[in-house]
């Protein structure tokens, strides 16, 4: 390669984990925010639960479009590869150890960010498994349903004997 092309591959190199940094960011600043999902779902906060999750949105709406700004780095690097890891393994030797420290935090803040919105999630099931509970208990008797041999549900509908003929 030339000096040139070396600098320019050096230069989208550099975009490129830049851009990675970037991405990172935004894991990083979600994170405190769903923190604060966890403790708004808790007293039931429906404003607090709505902001919160506009501000998720945001921060998530930023990263859209990884994998074709992936994609689009690979190109011009002219690396093939179907994930960051096998794409830091075609770099230069002397620029894949901060990729791979890069990953490593990647790695750290999904794991971090996973556990916090699987909490959630547990928090949230068991609340919506209360408000069933809630429900079914206000509804009282739940109504019989009739079903047809193929399983299918019949409506309840009252027989003929009932009717009468004007």
């Amino acid at each position: 390669m030339t000096d040139t092309n070396n600098l320019g591959f050096i230069k989208i190199l550099d975009d490129f984990y830049e851009y990675l940094f970037g991405i990172l960011k935004v894991y990083e600043d979600l994170l405190p925010v769903i923190k604060e999902e966890l403790n708004v779902i808790g007293p039931d906060d429906i404003s607090s639960l709505d902001e919160n999750l506009k501000a998720q949105q945001a921060l998530l709406y930023r990263i859209k479009n990884f994998d074709r700004d992936v994609a689009g780095y690979a190109s011009k690097l002219n690396i093939k590869a179907d994930t960051l890891s096998s794409m830091i393994l075609k770099m230069p030797e002397e620029h894949q150890l901060r990729f791979y420290e890069l990953l490593g935090n990647f790695a750290a803040t999904i794991q971090e960010v996973s556990f916090y919105k699987d909490k959630c999630q547990e928090v949230l099931q068991t609340k919506l498994y209360g408000i069933d509970k809630t429900l079914a208990r206000l509804k009282g008797v739940t109504e019989n349903k009739t079903y047809e041999r193929d399983a299918s549900e019949v409506k309840n509908t009252i027989p003929n004997s009932f009717e009468t003929t004007i």
